[in-house]
């Protein structure tokens, strides 16, 4: 790896935090009553869950895009089918977003 390489992979994790940050926001204006996912903001979330595969990827950080991407596969489902949510399939994206969240956590480590 070269020395950018390596400078622009470590801002990358650095900005992970606040990519979290905006992702957790938006899951949690997603979530409305009961845990189902409310439509206003899902396509937003989609866009940041598709940019952190994306980013991940490009600076190797697969781990991450894995568990980024199996979350964005989840809402593209969702988004397909369009069907009311139960509480227990939304608890299926939080851990998803769970996992996601300790991949991050162990990268910037």
């Amino acid at each position: 790896m070269t020395e950018n390489f390596i400078r622009l992979k470590q801002t990358f994790l650095n900005g992970i935090p606040n990519r979290l940050a905006r992702i957790n926001a938006l899951t949690a204006a997603c979530i409305g009553q009961g845990s189902a996912f409310q439509a206003d903001n899902i396509d937003q979330l989609h866009r940041e869950l598709h940019k952190l595969s994306g980013a991940a990827a490009c600076y190797q950080c697969h781990e991450i895009g894995s568990a980024a991407e199996a979350c964005e596969s989840w809402l593209e489902a969702y988004m397909i089918h369009d069907t009311p949510l139960t509480e227990h399939t939304s608890l299926q994206f939080l851990e998803k977003l769970e996992t996601l969240k300790q991949m991050c956590v162990a990268a910037s480590a």
